[in-house]
């Protein structure tokens, strides 16, 4: 519920400035959506989830998963670095 409130803040606020969107990041939850009206962006992170988002030349923007979701913990280095 805390990302969701964080979320709609965002985008109460973007609307109040009359932007077309937010794009932010290290929520370690990526997604992209218009849930509250306006065009919401978060990139995630590159520890937990490993994700980034990336803009196409025609504008569409697009979650790129550096690796398969739940693999992390595979990865030796991976899994220290999410251990500590």
């Amino acid at each position: 519920s805390y990302i969701g409130e964080y979320e709609r803040a965002l985008a109460a606020d973007a609307k109040k400035h009359e932007a077309q969107g937010v794009v932010c990041g290290h929520i370690h939850h990526a997604v992209i959506h218009e849930d509250f009206g306006i065009r919401y962006v978060n990139c995630g992170d590159w520890v937990e989830s490993c994700t980034a988002v990336a803009e196409h030349l025609d504008g569409r923007l697009e979650i790129l998963h550096w690796i398969e979701e739940g693999t992390a913990a595979e990865i030796p280095e991976l899994a220290e670095v999410q251990a500590a």
